[in-house]
């Protein structure tokens, strides 16, 4: 089964699931659903999120499990709790998932400018 993204791969806009299915008995229900806050994590932060609680939530071995220093690992947690807590507005979510992507190697700087551009030039357009 193909993994969750809660971003648009074309403008890195939020995703919004609006359709659920059972995939025992087939019946499906549409709507608008809320997501998690966990949905806003990337896969790797999702993955370290169980991994310590698996580990029951002990940072000494969960920083020797993936061989990392503990600083390193507290700032990753850090990051973890800061988007996991504040609400963040929908269009600052999405600037920052374009510049993640540009940071990751996902898309180039080019393609990272023209996102960005697209969508102030489409809000530039809206009437008053």
């Amino acid at each position: 089964m193909a993994q969750f993204s809660t971003r648009c791969q074309y403008c890195f806009g939020e995703m919004q699931v609006e359709r659920m299915r059972c995939s025992t008995c087939g019946v499906a229900v549409e709507g608008k659903f809320e997501m998690s806050p966990l949905s806003r994590l990337s896969k790797e932060q999702q993955e370290l999120v169980l991994d310590f609680l698996k580990l029951s939530g002990n940072l000494k071995s969960l920083a020797a499990d993936r061989d990392i220093s503990y600083p390193t690992l507290r700032l990753r947690l850090d990051k973890v709790i800061e988007i996991i807590s504040s609400p963040i507005p929908q269009e600052v979510r999405r600037q920052k998932n374009v510049l993640d992507a540009l940071e990751d190697g996902g898309i180039s700087a080019a393609q990272a400018e023209e996102i960005l551009k697209n969508k102030e030039n489409s809000e530039g357009n809206k009437p008053a």
